[in-house]
């Protein structure tokens, strides 16, 4: 009886882990790489001065183009601005475009 039962959790166990890995695969979700890149480049306060929650939803903003202004970013210095627009300049988004954004 007691090996009925280990049997049963053990089948249980490789279907939902099959499962489990199927979905893992099927229902990635992919994250643009020019985000990752600007919020490096942006101070890292997360001061929510530019507007939105964060700089990595700044990031996101920017290459979504909910937000065309590197200079929202208050705390980021002038040398900073110079970069992250030169990032936007030679790094396009996930779709292959070049975000436009100003300084």
């Amino acid at each position: 009886m007691l090996i009925y039962a280990i049997l049963l959790m053990m089948a249980a166990g490789l279907i939902l882990g099959f499962i489990l890995g199927v979905a893992a695969d099927r229902l990635v979700v992919t994250q643009d790489p020019l985000i990752d890149l600007i919020t490096e480049l942006l101070p890292g306060y997360n001061c929510g001065a530019c507007g939105f929650p964060g700089c990595a939803n700044f990031a996101k903003g920017l290459v979504e183009g909910e937000a065309n202004k590197i200079s929202l970013c208050r705390p980021s210095k002038p040398e900073q601005r110079v970069a992250l627009k030169e990032a936007f300049d030679k790094n396009p988004n996930i779709k292959g475009d070049i975000v436009r954004v100003e300084i």
